[in-house]
């Protein structure tokens, strides 16, 4: 069985304190031996693109370094292993 990798939209107010919900998603993922990962499309939104359009890159306050997209281009070449 391969490994799966479940990904979480959520919203602002779990970035820093994940709701039941993304923790029932990490344990089910855990249970089975794969990965999820949880971030906010709505933050996402307004991350600079590496092609220069739209965007204001990573908002301030949230403590994120990377966007979601690149977390889950990266988890998601990394949990085919």
């Amino acid at each position: 069985m391969k490994p799966m990798l479940y990904v979480a939209n959520i919203d602002e107010a779990q970035i820093t304190a994940p709701g039941p919900m993304v923790q029932a998603v990490v344990a089910h993922a855990k249970a089975e031996n794969s990965r999820a990962i949880a971030f906010s499309g709505k933050i996402g939104v307004g991350i600079r693109r590496p092609d220069g359009g739209r965007g204001h890159g990573l908002p301030r306050g949230y403590g994120i370094t990377s966007g979601g997209l690149d977390r889950l281009i990266v988890e998601s070449t990394t949990c085919s292993a």
